[in-house]
């Protein structure tokens, strides 16, 4: 989205591969874009990836979803309820050590063929970073505009307020709190009847 921001700023077109306008239709016009949608990366196969990721986020944490969500540059406004879906894993809980050396023989492999190099590797920190004139006149309009102008503060988006989730009431012979027992971890020795949390989707 910031190098669509970008052309619209310098009224330069896009590909055409980047972008839809808000009928839908391939565009190069930047300015369409951003009233449009972007297109996935990687075509079908970067449409069910992005697909999955909102059946995750959403869907998992009961959160709005992209149907429903108004433009996310807006300031203003009642708050997107977006939500996170987060997912842990131990690649040690099953290659334990020779996850390790697998990666290191990857990387090995990776890195000795000419003209090849890792993802953030042989990158040097720039002294000097070139910034567009329109960009920084821009930049420093806004920082002018929020900070002379309090009152453009109190209408800024808030954080919405947490609320309970019926499926995390628990007493104190739940199961969550045995498995926290279990887990090792501190817990009071009763908890407070009908005891709740906030949802981690309004964090």
């Amino acid at each position: 989205m910031r190098h669509v921001r970008e052309a619209a700023q310098r009224s330069e077109p896009i590909p055409a591969d980047w972008a839809v306008s808000r009928h839908g239709e391939p565009t190069t016009n930047a300015l369409e874009a951003l009233a449009g949608a972007l297109l996935p990366a990687g075509g079908t196969r970067g449409f069910g990836i992005g697909l999955m990721s909102e059946v995750l986020a959403s869907f998992f944490t009961d959160s709005g979803m992209s149907l429903d969500t108004e433009s996310l540059q807006t300031v203003s406004g009642p708050p997107h309820g977006l939500g996170v879906f987060c997912l842990l894993l131990d690649p040690t809980a099953i290659a334990r050590d020779h996850f390790g050396h697998k990666l290191d023989r990857l990387k090995d492999a990776i890195v000795s063929q000419p003209g090849t190099r890792l993802p953030g590797t042989k990158q040097r920190a720039q002294e000097r970073v070139t910034v567009d004139r329109a960009m920084w006149e821009k930049a420093q309009s806004l920082a002018e505009s929020r900070f002379d102008n309090p009152s453009k503060l109190s209408r800024t988006r808030r954080r919405p307020a947490a609320r309970p989730c019926p499926s995390q009431r628990c007493d104190a012979g739940s199961a969550p709190r045995r498995w926290l027992a279990q887990l090792a971890v501190p817990i009071p020795a009763r908890a407070p009847e009908r005891a709740v949390r906030p949802c981690a989707s309004t964090r």
